[in-house]
């Protein structure tokens, strides 16, 4: 899987305001809001990888239970999904 367009970032502090640029970017409407985690994700997914790998990546640079960083990805992902934002 992998976004279906290109995000670029303004980081807000507390949170990270992605916009939709580059091809496809007329099919999202709005902006996502996300921490600096959620971010990693998107520009994981400009590639075409797995949750798996997402996971495999965020757990060895980050020192949270890797269960905990598995929830997250998965709602990430969810929530990419139910926008339409993902090419599975």
């Amino acid at each position: 899987m992998k976004m279906k367009c290109a995000f670029e970032a303004v980081d807000m502090g507390s949170e990270v305001i992605a916009v939709p640029v580059g091809n496809g970017a007329d099919q999202v409407h709005g902006v996502l809001k996300l921490n600096k985690t959620g971010l990693e994700i998107i520009q994981i997914l400009e590639k075409d990888t797995t949750i798996e790998e997402i996971i495999s990546q965020l757990t060895s640079k980050y020192d949270n239970n890797e269960d905990t960083i598995a929830e997250y990805v998965r709602d990430i992902v969810e929530l990419l999904r139910s926008n339409n934002l993902i090419e599975e």
